[in-house]
């Protein structure tokens, strides 16, 4: 069996069909997670980033199966706040702005309480510590 499947899409702007490509979801196998989220697969071929976005031969319009042209698609999102605080923090923390990223750890750090996602405090207490180690090896 192939990894990857023909799927048929319609474009939304110039309503020409087309094949795209799409992973058998059987072969889909994360390996790792980066502190962002970002998954890593156990075969490049069966990497379901890389065929997430789909783009029409005859227009060049790209899109996503949960392109939405609704402004309020994203009240519903499976990210909670929690998520979505300890993200901006790292993603503050890669760019090298420490003093943003721990107001957002301790934001973060903060909610342990009110959360049930008690991996995602522990992250940002991992990261506000590894930006402490950082500071103090500087001095």
């Amino acid at each position: 069996m192939d990894v990857l499947y023909d799927r048929t899409v319609t474009c939304l702007v110039c309503k020409q069909t087309y094949t795209t490509k799409k992973v058998r979801s059987r072969f889909i196998r994360p390996v790792q997670h980066d502190t962002d989220f970002c998954s890593y697969y156990a075969s490049e071929e069966a990497n379901p980033l890389l065929y997430y976005v789909h783009v029409c031969p005859h227009c060049g319009f790209a899109a996503t199966e949960e392109f939405s042209t609704e402004t309020d698609a994203f009240i519903h999102t499976h990210m909670s706040e929690v998520r979505l605080l300890y993200l901006i923090g790292e993603l503050y923390r890669r760019l090298g702005k420490e003093k943003q990223a721990v107001i957002y750890f301790s934001r973060v750090i903060a909610r342990k309480k009110e959360t049930i996602e008690k991996g995602i405090v522990n992250m940002a207490y991992d990261r506000w510590q590894e930006i402490r180690e950082e500071k103090k090896g500087a001095q």
